[in-house]
């Protein structure tokens, strides 16, 4: 398994090239604030976790905190970084689905502002930002192409909006109403819910609460593929009972910042040892995570308390002014497409699928790292920050 330590370099280095970036955008030197930050990251962040996972999880707050240096700096940023944020972001939203509907939005948001207030200034960024999703849905259209013409049917998405609803009283009210006249696949299940979605979805046996798994391929494809027409059908049915639940499941998926996911449960381990190669079995045995021997109670600590200083330190330098005020604007409108990036994952991730404390947590370390930039200029410049003023400006000397 020492092979996979390359997955966790390129992640690594991915992380501080996207912190070298933000950097240069906000006209603030690299050496020695990369340093700063770097550690910074590894010690109050679940930064480090991620860039280590074989899942590309890390590529979420990347997607959010490119577009919102892009959006919020676009103008000052010069054409070679342009493409490396180009590159990032367009990798990231072909690793995930969610990627797509997060930096999606923020597109809308950021091109309904400009219409508003009749600006150009972020023309050059809309235009990245948008061809980076236009290259992620060519992607996965390249991808079904090939997975049809190889096996000749397209790929088997897992129907995430009807587990998601499953699980609540208004979906399970609807289908008993409506069913079988609304033509529904799902309705030959009416009975057994409201059910866990997490059953419904991964369940292997029907003892288990398993579905989506058991059933035949034939019936997995009707329900995978009338997924979003159900989610609007549900809607429809009840739209207030619809967003209340999508509010209170977002707000719960923001709090969600548990990092369990990085120790083996009992279960993930017996189905490691009967799906792995023979050859990889020592060295998983060896590991920390296998053992159970990771201090994650502690790290989960760790990652919390680092969150909750961040927005306390962000809420009041941004309100107050203190502990330090941030004359550049650049900052300041960085920081509010961070949030907003940090809200819409809650939102997609929870309100949309299923709350897991790892689709939270994977997104979260960009708002320790907005507190590290600022703090990390600070204190290469000895107390004083150091802002670049706007093009062909002097720069700012903050006290």
């Amino acid at each position: 398994m020492s092979h996979f330590w390359l997955c966790a370099l390129i992640q690594a280095g991915v992380l501080l090239l996207a912190v070298c970036l933000t950097l240069q955008a906000l006209g603030w030197s690299v050496w020695p604030n990369v340093v700063y930050v770097g550690l910074g990251l590894s010690l109050i962040s679940d930064a480090p976790f991620f860039a280590s996972y074989l899942m590309p999880d890390l590529f979420t707050g990347i997607a959010i905190l490119g577009s919102a240096v892009l959006f919020a700096c676009g103008k000052h940023i010069r054409w070679p970084q342009l493409g490396l944020w180009f590159l990032l972001i367009s990798a990231a939203l072909l690793f995930h689905d969610s990627n797509i509907l997060i930096v999606a939005v923020l597109t809308m948001i950021s091109l309904s502002i400009c219409l508003v207030t009749r600006s150009t200034k972020n023309l050059r960024s809309l235009a990245i930002v948008g061809l980076a999703v236009l290259v992620a849905f060519v992607g996965q259209a390249i991808f079904s192409a090939m997975v049809k013409r190889t096996t000749g049917a397209p790929p088997l998405r897992p129907p995430f909006f009807s587990a998601h609803l499953i699980e609540t009283n208004f979906a399970a009210t609807y289908l008993r109403e409506t069913c079988p006249g609304n033509g529904f696949a799902i309705c030959q299940f009416a009975g057994q819910f409201p059910a866990d979605s997490q059953q419904f979805l991964w369940g292997k046996s029907k003892e288990d609460g398993g579905i989506f798994f058991v059933v035949p391929p034939e019936a997995q494809r009707k329900i995978s593929a009338e997924d979003k027409r159900f989610a609007i059908a549900v809607f429809k049915y009840s739209p207030w009972s619809f967003t209340g639940d999508t509010i209170e499941k977002a707000a719960q998926q923001l709090i969600s910042l548990r990092l369990d996911d990085f120790r083996c449960s009992k279960g993930l381990r017996s189905e490691l040892d009967a799906t792995l190669p023979i050859q990889t079995l020592d060295a998983l045995h060896s590991s920390a995570a296998y053992r159970q021997t990771m201090p994650i109670n502690l790290f989960t600590v760790v990652n919390y308390c680092g969150v909750i200083l961040s927005v306390a330190y962000l809420i009041c330098t941004l309100a107050l002014g203190w502990p330090r005020e941030l004359m550049d604007k650049r900052v300041r409108t960085l920081a509010n497409w961070v949030f907003m990036g940090v809200i819409l994952n809650a939102t997609v991730c929870g309100g949309i699928s299923q709350v897991l404390s790892r689709y939270g947590a994977r997104a979260i370390w960009v708002l320790p790292l907005l507190v590290l930039l600022i703090e990390s200029q600070a204190l290469h410049n000895h107390g004083l920050v150091i802002h670049a003023g706007e093009e062909g400006s002097t720069p700012k000397i903050l006290t």
